[in-house]
């Protein structure tokens, strides 16, 4: 291998080593925001925890009604409860 065969390698493996940072930084920026969206997720989910209690606690005030009159609604408002806490689940 000559001088000049040697020195258009070294370019090259020295372009393939800054292309090799570039992507690294890259992924790392890419890493960072997945962090951020973990973190965001996290506290949604914990909102979402807390409506789904708040959702209980109504569908238990709805059973008291039931021996009222209105048990036709009240039925209706369990129904959209219940598919309100599937929702949640599946989230």
């Amino acid at each position: 291998m000559n001088k000049v065969e040697l020195d258009h390698l070294l370019d090259n493996i020295g372009k393939a080593v800054l292309d090799l940072a570039t992507n690294v930084g890259k992924i790392n920026k890419r890493l960072d925001d997945i962090e951020e969206l973990v973190k965001k997720i996290s506290k949604d989910n914990s909102k979402i925890d807390s409506l789904s209690d708040d959702i209980g606690e109504l569908g238990e005030r709805i059973d008291d009604l039931e021996g009222s009159n209105l048990s036709n609604k009240v039925t209706d408002i369990e129904n959209i409860i219940y598919r309100l806490r599937d929702a949640l689940e599946v989230r």
